[in-house]
C-alpha cells in the first residue's frame, strides 16, 4: 500500500510540474519589428559627411542587432556596428558612419535583427557617395 501511494504522488507531481512548465513558456511566433527613419533610400552622401542611421526595434525578446554598410561592387563591409540589444524588447537605433571612401560608390545600407526564437528581419537601403 504504501509504495502504491508514493508511486500515485510522484505521478502527481510530475503532472503538476509538467503543467506548470507547459504553461509558463510561451511560444513566440512573430519577429521583431523594424522601423528605420533615416537615412532615406537613395540617399546621396559625400566624403566626410555623417551618415545617421536611426530607428527602433521592438520584441518580447531581442537577440542580436546587425547595422552594416556594404559597398556595392565589391562588397566590402565599409561599417559595421553591432549594438547589445540581448534580452532586451525595444532599442531605439542611434548609429553614425562618417563617409571614408572616395567618392563614386554605390552602397547598402542592411539592419538585421534577431530574437531568441531565431526570427529575423532585414531592412536594407540603398545609399550614393558622390
Amino acid at each position: 500500500m504504501k509504495s502504491n501511494r508514493i508511486y500515485i504522488s510522484f505521478a502527481l507531481l510530475l503532472v503538476a510540474i509538467s503543467f506548470f512548465v507547459n504553461a509558463c513558456t510561451k511560444k513566440d511566433t512573430t519577429p521583431p519589428t523594424l522601423s528605420l527613419t533615416s537615412p532615406a533610400d537613395a540617399s546621396t552622401f559625400h566624403l566626410n559627411d555623417s551618415i545617421r542611421i536611426i530607428g527602433t526595434t521592438t520584441d518580447e525578446s531581442l537577440h542580436e542587432l546587425e547595422i552594416k554598410i556594404t559597398n556595392d561592387s565589391t562588397a566590402a563591409i565599409m561599417y559595421l556596428d553591432t549594438p547589445e540589444v540581448h534580452d532586451l524588447t525595444s532599442y531605439n537605433i542611434n548609429s553614425t558612419w562618417k563617409v571614408n571612401v572616395a567618392p563614386t560608390v554605390n552602397a547598402t545600407l542592411t539592419v538585421t535583427v534577431q530574437d531568441h526564437s531565431e526570427h529575423t528581419t532585414i531592412q536594407t537601403k540603398k545609399l550614393f557617395i558622390r
